[in-house]
């Protein structure tokens, strides 16, 4: 719980953070769209700590069974991530904080927090080829 005098900074991913590459072996299959989420553990440093496949979990429920290699993609992939880390931001009061509406922390003290973000990745094929992107 944040106190008036505090606001919260989500973090950011890195752009340079590759997407997961379609399993290989997979395409000869010509399955059907595949989803994959995860719960990824970002540190205070930006550094994710861990990821947890979470398909199938509410609030990630899946049409069809995913298999082991779509997880295991995904999950390689994001090990490798790196985010600005979350922030909480400190005001002196909370006028202060409403001064610096829309500047995110600045004139604040800045706290890195760690957090656990959720990520659903789609893995398709479109005429022979595999793609992976992020669902919105």
């Amino acid at each position: 719980m944040l106190g008036s005098h505090e606001s919260f900074l989500m973090p950011i991913g890195d752009l340079a953070n590759p997407l997961p590459s379609y399993p290989e072996p997979r395409l000869v299959d010509r399955l059907p769209r595949r989803e994959v989420c995860l719960r990824i553990a970002v540190a205070e440093d930006g550094k994710v700590m861990a990821a947890h496949d979470v398909t199938g979990s509410p609030g990630c429920e899946v049409p069809v069974r995913v298999e082991a290699d779509f997880v295991a993609a995904a999950m390689r992939a994001a090990r490798a991530w790196r985010f600005e880390p979350a922030v909480r931001c400190i005001f002196g009061s909370a006028a202060e904080k409403a001064a610096a509406a829309n500047t995110g922390c600045a004139g604040a003290r800045e706290i890195p927090q760690a957090v656990s973000l959720h990520y659903r990745f789609v893995f398709e094929q479109n005429e022979g080829r595999g793609a992976v992107r992020l669902a919105r």
